[in-house]
């Protein structure tokens, strides 16, 4: 089994991004489109996928977008942890991209995964998403 060790380095003040691809994303009547609850289960082998934004150039900048996951999403870290019960971990992987960690804790159950779609901002959102959570910085497309 993987240890994670945490991040020593993660403020409350920093910004996790995750990448969303199109099936994530579902028509909302307040919000036009919104992240689903699916966007933050853990992997099958791993845990869920985050990068730490202050480590990044550009949001635009990984191969996680380039390969299809146009939507971004940003996450507060001290949110998480203090609020959810998370831990953000260094990825164990010596040639992980620049930035990438891995969220550790229970997310499981429906009300787990409800509370993170309580908590994100749109970095990069959908065409048709109508501003309710604030403005984001880009629009890429619909999925």
């Amino acid at each position: 089994m993987v240890e994670y060790g945490d991040d020593l380095s993660i403020t409350e003040k920093d910004e996790l991004l995750r990448y969303i691809y199109g099936g994530w994303i579902i028509d909302d009547p307040d919000e036009g489109k919104r992240v689903s609850s699916a966007a933050f289960r853990d992997h099958e082998d791993t845990p869920m996928s985050v990068f730490l934004r202050r480590e990044l150039a550009d949001v635009r900048s990984t191969d996680i977008y380039k390969n299809g996951h146009r939507w971004v999403v940003t996450l507060s870290a001290g949110r998480l942890k203090a609020e959810l019960g998370q831990r953000i971990c260094l990825d164990p992987d010596p040639n992980a991209p620049v930035g990438h960690r891995y969220v550790v804790g229970p997310k499981k159950s429906g009300t787990a995964r409800a509370a993170f779609t309580a908590t994100y901002r749109w970095v990069i959102a959908p065409a048709s998403y109508n501003g309710s959570r604030g403005q984001p910085e880009m629009i890429d497309g619909d999925p």
